[in-house]
């Protein structure tokens, strides 16, 4: 991953893997050479089944886009980013399990 972040360049990189119901994630929407154009956090209506792990590495310059006021990465700066031109995005190979909810914890561990 680190590889391919500094390969591409851009300040951000984010791990995704494809799910059946993405409707619970951040979904990516990306172009043939795996940069994120399109970053919905929930989305209502299906774009991909893409999601966002939550793995990521940024530049030290991705700070400065972050406004001194309460802020969400999943709704205001990736999104940004992804505008921007910022953003790529690479498969997670193998097993990956959100552990946002205890249960899932429990399986993940």
């Amino acid at each position: 991953m680190l590889e391919f972040h500094k390969n591409h360049g851009k300040e951000a990189t984010l791990m995704i893997k494809d799910v059946e119901d993405p409707t619970k994630y951040g979904v990516v929407v990306m172009d043939e050479n795996n940069r994120v154009t399109t970053f919905i956090e929930k989305p209502t209506q299906f774009i991909s089944n893409q999601i966002n792990t939550g793995i990521y590495i940024f530049n030290k310059s991705v700070l400065r886009k972050i406004d001194a006021k309460p802020s969400n990465l999943e709704t205001d700066v990736l999104p940004l980013l992804a505008n921007e031109g910022n953003l790529y995005s690479l498969p997670l190979e193998g097993f990956w399990k959100d552990i946002g909810l205890p249960t899932n914890y429990i399986i993940g561990t």
